[in-house]
């Protein structure tokens, strides 16, 4: 599946290097350690452990950052607080702990996406 995915994401840069689109490609280095990326059918993602296609036992992850704990949807982006249940079908909610009425979920999401994003490159720049 790596080679797989490697020869797609080779493909879509000549792709886009012969319609005059982008640059000559560069490709990573393979003298240091690296990252990859799979599609969604590649690997299984099952109580908190990573499986490729293929293999039997799950990869020993070193995770770069904390993965979210709770939907986006559900935790209000005013205070932080996260909603317990909220099924999908409820598209407005308001917050108990700080009194926000008429929580969009989308709108709240993007907000809540936007503001981890925002932290996230803060981080990065010092």
């Amino acid at each position: 599946m790596p080679l797989q995915q490697c020869l797609r994401h080779q493909q879509s840069a000549f792709k886009h290097f012969f319609a005059k689109r982008a640059r000559h490609p560069r490709f990573k280095s393979k003298k240091q350690r690296q990252s990859a990326t799979f599609a969604s059918s590649a690997f299984a993602y099952r109580n908190g452990q990573i499986t490729l296609a293929k293999c039997q036992a799950p990869l020993n992850i070193r995770w770069s950052r904390v993965l979210p704990s709770a939907p986006s949807s559900k935790r209000c982006h005013g205070c932080g607080f996260v909603v317990e249940s909220l099924p999908l079908d409820v598209r407005t909610w308001d917050c108990p702990d700080c009194g926000t009425q008429g929580i969009d979920r989308d709108i709240n999401a993007a907000r809540n996406i936007l503001k981890a994003g925002t932290a996230l490159l803060a981080g990065a720049e010092s």
